[in-house]
């Protein structure tokens, strides 16, 4: 059986990304370590500036496919 990995692009207000992973966690029922979510967290604090890419309809950069990539690969490994 293939256990399903969640991937979260994070780091566009760090903070914010452990909040979210906290929330997660916490509204996971689980008895022991094994039984929470298997997640891959990238913090890509780098990315472009989402109220930049806002105002400047640039959305498409902010997840990019080589962003996914990347993400992608940590959940294989």
């Amino acid at each position: 059986m293939n256990k399903k990995i969640l991937g979260i692009i994070g780091g566009m207000g760090t903070e914010a990304t452990i909040d979210f992973y906290t929330r997660i966690m916490n509204h996971t029922v689980a008895n022991k370590d094994q039984d929470h979510i298997d997640m891959v967290i990238l913090n890509h604090a780098s990315i472009i500036d989402r109220t930049y890419a806002i105002k400047n309809n640039k959305l498409d950069e902010i997840i990019t496919k080589k962003t996914l990539q990347l993400l992608s690969r940590r959940a294989r490994t």
